[in-house]
């Protein structure tokens, strides 16, 4: 049963939220108040990355999981199967809740996908990351070879630099598209993820800058 690859575990926890004192005409401003809720932390573990039905339960968490909950992935992968590697990263940047990776062995290939999905990390300092290029085969007629190799090269770079961009440089991108293979220690990216975690702060800032004109 492939299920029994991804186990999912809960547990609940208190989560104190500050209410505002301005609401609160009868308290003095120094007052701080603190209203509790119970939220519930999500951990699931990602090996191999398998078919998208395995992650049935794990999609349906990030689909639900509310702002006082964390969804926990522990990331030991060599990599896997690009369409499910996608629908990760967009079921993790479409949560509502914090979704912290925290890389223990490997993080190769697509395993470097989900981990940059995520928006806290822990990255051990004998991890190893890779990234490369993602690899297939198309049968079919010269034509209609011919037709999926041009759309591929195209998707792969427009998909490639809206995962990458900001952890690789423009032109490690470029030579990872070539074919090149990047390893990284956990060291290197700890540094790599403070200036990918910049760069999404810069192009938030400027995404919130168009929408005000």
């Amino acid at each position: 049963d492939v299920y029994n690859y991804l186990q999912i575990t809960t547990r609940r926890y208190l989560v104190n939220q500050p209410i505002d004192c301005e609401e609160q005409e009868d308290l003095q401003p120094t007052v701080k108040l603190y209203q509790r809720s119970i939220g519930t932390i999500y951990d699931a573990y990602i090996h191999e990355i398998g078919a998208p039905e395995m992650y049935a339960d794990l999609f349906y968490v990030l689909d639900t999981a509310g702002e006082d909950d964390i969804i926990k992935l522990t990331i030991n992968s060599p990599g896997g199967r690009l369409d499910s590697s996608l629908q990760l990263y967009n079921a993790i940047q479409s949560a509502n809740c914090p979704v912290v990776a925290n890389v223990v062995g490997l993080a190769c290939s697509g395993g470097s996908i989900v981990m940059l999905a995520c928006n806290e990390w822990n990255v051990m300092k004998n991890a190893r990351i890779m990234v490369h290029a993602a690899s297939g085969g198309v049968v079919g007629k010269s034509h209609e070879i011919q037709a999926s190799v041009e759309f591929d090269k195209k998707w792969d770079a427009q998909v490639f630099s809206d995962i990458y961009k900001g952890f690789l440089t423009d032109k490690e991108i470029t030579e990872v598209l070539a074919g090149r293979d990047i390893w990284l220690t956990g060291e290197e990216t700890s540094v790599r993820l403070q200036n990918f975690i910049a760069y999404k702060d810069k192009e938030f800032k400027k995404q919130m800058k168009g929408w005000k004109k």
